[in-house]
């Protein structure tokens, strides 16, 4: 050792394999927060699959499942991902309400481990998800709603209103129609026909969280306020899961109802003392209460959890900035300290270690991709462009495909650049509640003219995807799609784009001898049969003039 080291301490590093085992111990021993600190050090360290997989568990159980879902779309983006990942987003997306996407998730864990013991509980966990929703349901009635609340919002509001009245009554949890429906009206300041429709609600689910706080919601806009905390304290004790916890804490943000909110807080924050919604609740609480120290305090322990957490870090540095001003409400962080984070993304172009886990530069990325606000989207597809061909690039973009509660076109920006620097291999995609393989082949000349299958094929997949044979249904198509003419693709890709669907979805299965199934198809579809028949004649005369295709069931 040379003279200028010697009497130097020199800290000792510890490998990602220590650092797992020693938050294992703190785990055992109900630390999870010292958990979680350890075991984000080592993914950030290795950046193994291994470990950003048993940091999101940590975070699961920690109640926080809308961080651990960002990092399970991590895990899942790679290809050694564990099977039980897929259970993990189940688990997460249940929590959140997804139950849709999370039976999605269950499948796909079944479909690649059908005999571990994780799957035995994603079995379980898939009969919970799908409890209670009729199969009628499953089909009819989310084009009942979209029709309907379109209508509502135009002239034809009567029309929009049979229509919705339709699918109260084919729903099995009609509250939750009417209270949307509510909510709405309370939006157009419409408070007579928000309360009739509260009313029917209440009478049908008086014990649902939702209905008890839109009603304080309500009648707080009403002017009355001891009603409406009345209300609010009843749905308390009945808000036990995260989507129930966000309507209870924005009615109460609204009432100002701070003895209701921190009674709630202390009984919710005794089983997930770490959950961050909870923590920023309680924050803003001792903030208004002038308790500017406590909630700093809050706020920086959010930060040791996810040091990602935007509004944590914003408040911190808007409370230096302005110490006699109130926070700001929850969903409008300030614009103006974001500006020079945003300037400092867009002049880090350069640098070597710009997707590197726990960097300046990845977190504010993720903040720009995740935001709500086009010019920030922007600010990060631009950032993406920049590192055209980029391995990490690549991988970041990968993730994006994956990650819930992103904004489509930002994922449609990700999977476009990754088709054109040549990313060919089979990636999972999240496409509205399903997680679906794509793949980005190379597209000729003659293929790129035709943009309407661009616009039919997701539709196609999302319609067909129940089937085993999806594939063959979709290669079937393809075929007749090279024979049909240029205002048939327009309309195939544009406003009958789900009739189109249909058509060639019932004409397979009764080519391929499934005549019950075809009329299942049938029966179930929210539209006339009639209307069906018309595309049935057409893709018909198509066939007769096709010689590649039979009439005995096989695609040739």
């Amino acid at each position: 050792m040379s003279d200028m080291k010697r009497g130097m301490v020199v800290p000792f590093a510890f490998s990602a394999g220590k650092l797992r085992r020693s938050a294992s111990h703190y785990r055992r021993r109900g630390q999870p927060l010292e958990s979680v600190l350890l075991l984000r050090r080592a993914a950030e360290k290795d950046d193994a699959t291994v470990g950003w997989f048993d940091l999101a568990e940590v975070m699961r159980q920690m109640g926080c499942h809308e961080q651990a879902a960002v990092l399970l779309s991590r895990v899942l983006a790679r290809e050694d991902h564990p099977c039980a990942a897929w259970l993990e987003m189940a688990r997460c997306q249940m929590a959140l309400g997804q139950k849709e996407l999370a039976a999605d998730c269950l499948y796909h864990q079944l479909q690649e481990d059908p005999w571990s013991p994780e799957s035995d509980a994603a079995r379980l966990l898939l009969a919970e998800a799908e409890a209670g929703v009729e199969h009628r349901e499953a089909h009819r009635l989310p084009l009942l709603l979209r029709r309907g609340m379109s209508l509502m919002m135009t002239e034809q509001r009567a029309l929009g209103v049979r229509r919705v009245e339709r699918a109260v009554r084919l729903s099995g949890e009609p509250e939750r129609i009417l209270t949307t429906l509510a909510l709405m009206s309370m939006l157009e300041w419409d408070h007579q026909q928000a309360m009739k429709y509260l009313a029917r609600a209440l009478k049908k689910a008086p014990g649902d969280p939702r209905v008890l706080t839109s009603m304080a919601t309500l009648l707080s806009q009403r002017n009355q306020r001891r009603m409406a905390v009345a209300f609010l304290a009843k749905a308390g004790p009945m808000c036990d899961d995260p989507v129930s916890e966000d309507q209870f804490l924005t009615a109460a943000w609204a009432l100002d109802a701070w003895k209701t909110t921190e009674a709630y807080l202390k009984r919710r924050m005794q089983k997930h003392p770490h959950r961050i919604p909870l923590l920023h609740a309680r924050a803003t609480m001792l903030f208004e209460q002038d308790d500017r120290e406590g909630a700093a305090n809050l706020w920086r322990l959010i930060l040791s959890i996810d040091p990602t957490d935007r509004r944590a870090m914003t408040l911190l540095a808007w409370m230096q900035e302005h110490p006699e001003e109130g926070v700001p409400a929850p969903g409008k962080l300030p614009r103006s300290a974001m500006a020079a984070q945003q300037q400092e993304l867009r002049d880090s172009v350069a640098k070597e270690d710009f997707f590197r886990h726990g960097s300046r530069s990845r977190m504010l990325l993720d903040w720009c991709a995740a935001s709500p606000d086009e010019g920030e989207q922007a600010i990060a597809m631009e950032v993406l462009d920049c590192f055209a061909g980029a391995p990490e690039a690549m991988r970041y973009m990968r993730e994006l495909l994956v990650r819930p509660c992103l904004h489509p076109e930002v994922r449609r920006h990700a999977l476009y650049a990754l088709a054109e620097k040549g990313c060919h291999e089979p990636m999972p995609m999240l496409v509205g509640a399903r997680y679906t393989e794509v793949q980005c082949r190379p597209v000729t000349a003659s293929a790129a003219s035709k943009r309407p299958w661009r616009r039919f094929l997701p539709l196609l997949l999302t319609e067909t995807r129940r089937y085993q044979q999806s594939e063959s249904i979709v290669d079937f198509a393809a075929t007749l799609w090279s024979c049909m003419t240029e205002s048939q693709r327009e309309d195939a890709g544009g406003n009958g784009a789900y009739l189109w669907c249909k058509a060639m979805e019932v004409l397979y299965l009764r080519m391929c001898g499934m005549e019950e199934a075809a009329a299942r198809v049938v029966r179930q579809m929210p539209v006339s049969p009639r209307k069906l028949s018309r595309k049935l004649r057409r893709l018909g005369n198509q066939m007769e003039q096709m010689p590649d295709v039979s009439g005995e069931g096989e695609i040739q």
